[in-house]
């Protein structure tokens, strides 16, 4: 009997090709301009060219997403509110 080798659904989609608007979405809505600074500036993923078009690996952004440091920032209002107030 042939074996069937069994499916990983996540491995395949940490393989699969994602477009721009699939990251930026990814990215929590990132613009255009957000994504190129990333790219230039902060270690963002290369893209993959298929025509004129970019791709990313799923994988590859979402380990960068994981792996980016976080940073608490007070809101304004919270910054400006007395502390009476609170």
């Amino acid at each position: 009997m042939n074996a069937q080798p069994e499916f990983d659904a996540e491995l395949e989609s940490r393989n699969r090709r994602i477009g721009s608007a699939a990251v930026k979405q990814l990215c929590g809505g990132i613009s255009d301009m957000g994504l190129w600074r990333w790219l230039r500036d902060q270690g963002f993923p290369q893209p993959q060219y298929i025509g004129n078009r970019r791709y990313w690996r799923a994988g590859d952004v979402l380990d960068w997403l994981e792996n980016r440091p976080t940073q608490y920032m007070p809101k304004k209002a919270d910054a400006e509110t007395p502390a009476w107030a609170k």
